[in-house]
């Protein structure tokens, strides 16, 4: 019984990450392509100090809104991301790890999800209604 619990405790004090897919509100459906798009705007493509990737100081959190579509058409639905540096001092987040944090939630969760990885936290959540509305 000690060694079972010896192996639980290490198992959960050794797990770098945690993870919560939502399980309501909006779906992807059909705009996970769009969102992952959005994603990789936001993480390598904006400019003018609008791209979650770069530079976050203790306690930053990032926020971006974009407008799903389908195929060509918009819907009637959006997706936050957000991205939190919980860490102490600055932090540089790389472009390519913003997107791959971003589309895990994506990808893995039908409800979008977010996920702790070490000091940062990464959200991909689609939602009803356009950005701005």
């Amino acid at each position: 019984m000690l060694l079972n619990t010896a192996f639980l405790l290490l198992g959960l004090l050794s797990s770098p990450a945690s993870a919560a897919c939502f399980l309501v509100g909006a779906k992807w459906d059909d705009t996970q392509a769009s969102a992952v798009g959005a994603a990789e705007y936001w993480c390598r493509k904006a400019t003018g100090g609008q791209a979650i990737a770069g530079l976050f100081h203790s306690g930053d959190t990032k926020s971006r809104c974009s407008n799903l579509y389908e195929g060509t058409k918009m819907t009637s639905n959006r997706v936050d991301f957000k991205v939190k540096w919980g860490g102490r001092g600055d932090a540089k987040l790389d472009a390519e790890e913003c997107l791959t944090r971003l589309k895990t939630e994506i990808m893995g969760c039908s409800h979008g999800g977010s996920k702790d990885e070490g000091e940062w936290t990464f959200t991909s959540d689609p939602n009803e209604g356009n950005c701005g509305s």
